[in-house]
């Protein structure tokens, strides 16, 4: 059965189940659209450690674990999660901007958006075609939808006989909504070098930021932005995508097979070098205008903002064309005249990051080698809406 076969006939009733559900569901305490039928559910570290257990659980914590390939995805005693791999923790991170109203308004605001598993643009990301529901019994399959029911009525929910001859189709979908509203993931990049991110990311009209690391991840505690745990691990890679089992004795909770998925990605990404923090956030809302899904959007009790401190940026790294039309109106001086638009973010870049601001092209190594390339500029403003670009000589050359 193929994906758009799928759509007719489980997503049309998912989107019935969420409306209604959206009707009745008020914005304003705890029993609202999407809340966990578990009162502690926010006060958890692990939303998903306290729920869900398998049948004949006895209650006794030991490590559970995924090994795939050379990465090893662990829960441990302590309801910690850890994802073991072969690379060294990078000293910066980067993340690539377009020039976007959303993209400036991140960057001048100092957050960053944590996607849920649903927005992504790539349908094999965290995806629901990776679950392998197979184990389901009836006793776990009743108890989901016992304890969601104010999201999916029965109406909605398929018999779990006819569901298992569809693959679980049906409760694999609504899982997915139901993680995507606890779940965020920030997806950054260890290098700036890849000629392909520039391109795809910022079109080369947009803008690159490196952060600190360590500095970075120092902001993201506990209690700010109601994030309740995240954690920084790289992308897998695999040549081959395959489900990943649940509900099996080796894990009494979903958590580390959903940690695995949303981790792994194909081999056809590698380039991007990308490093994810994944957040955990109760009632977040998200968007599935996207991919093949295009079904509605949703509003959660909190956002998807984690904010960062000015500190953590180490330099900022304006495109090729930045300097053009997009913000700029045409000009026969030196002087670059800003359209309306863009006079309160060129002021934000001159008042907070012209200490440590880049202008990223192209040059010829001494090697005669053509490699992306950045030089330091400052902004010189002469008016409210005019500014000159002061250019230092040394060129410098990304890593790669």
């Amino acid at each position: 059965m193929n994906n758009y076969h799928l759509q007719d006939i489980v997503l049309n009733a998912v989107k019935d189940a969420f409306n209604a559900a959206y009707q009745k569901a008020s914005l304003n305490d705890h029993n609202s659209f999407l809340a966990s039928a578990d009162a502690n559910d926010t006060k958890e570290k692990y939303p998903f450690v306290s729920s869900y257990q398998v049948d004949n659980w006895n209650g006794e914590r030991s490590e559970e674990q995924i090994s795939l390939d050379d990465f090893i995805y662990k829960l441990t005693e302590n309801e910690e999660i850890v994802v073991e791999h072969p690379f060294s923790l990078p000293t910066s991170l980067y993340k690539f901007y377009s020039s976007t109203d959303h993209s400036i308004d991140a960057f001048t605001n100092h957050y960053l958006y944590a996607t849920a598993p649903i927005e992504f643009n790539d349908i094999l990301d965290s995806s629901w075609l990776l679950f392998d529901f197979q184990n389901i019994t009836l006793n776990e399959y009743k108890k989901f939808y016992r304890e969601n029911e104010s999201i999916f009525p029965k109406r909605v929910q398929k018999d779990y006989a006819d569901d298992k001859a569809n693959d679980f189709r049906t409760i694999k979908l609504h899982w997915y909504l139901y993680f995507s509203s606890k779940a965020g993931l920030i997806s950054l990049s260890a290098s700036a070098s890849c000629p392909l991110m520039w391109a795809h990311y910022t079109k080369e009209t947009g803008f690159a930021i490196e952060f600190d690391r360590k500095k970075l991840l120092q902001n993201m505690i506990w209690d700010k932005d109601g994030i309740i745990d995240f954690h920084l691990a790289p992308i897998q890679y695999l040549s081959k995508l395959q489900p990943l089992k649940f509900f099996t004795r080796e894990f009494t909770t979903p958590t580390i097979p959903m940690t695995a998925i949303t981790n792994i990605k194909h081999n056809a990404w590698r380039y991007e070098e990308e490093w994810r923090i994944s957040i955990r956030k109760p009632d977040l809302g998200f968007t599935t205008g996207v991919a093949s899904y295009n079904i509605f959007n949703r509003q959660g009790l909190n956002d998807r903002k984690c904010h960062y401190s000015l500190d953590c940026v180490k330099a900022v790294y304006l495109s090729a064309y930045f300097l053009g039309s997009t913000y700029f109106e045409h000009s026969d001086t030196e002087t670059l005249v800003v359209k309306p638009k863009y006079i309160p973010f060129l002021h934000y870049l001159y008042e907070n990051h012209n200490n440590h601001l880049y202008f990223c092209g192209g040059d010829c190594t001494p090697n005669n080698e053509v490699k992306r390339s950045y030089q330091q500029i400052q902004l010189l403003r002469k008016e409210i809406n005019q500014f000159e670009i002061k250019i230092f000589p040394e060129v410098c050359y990304f890593d790669k």
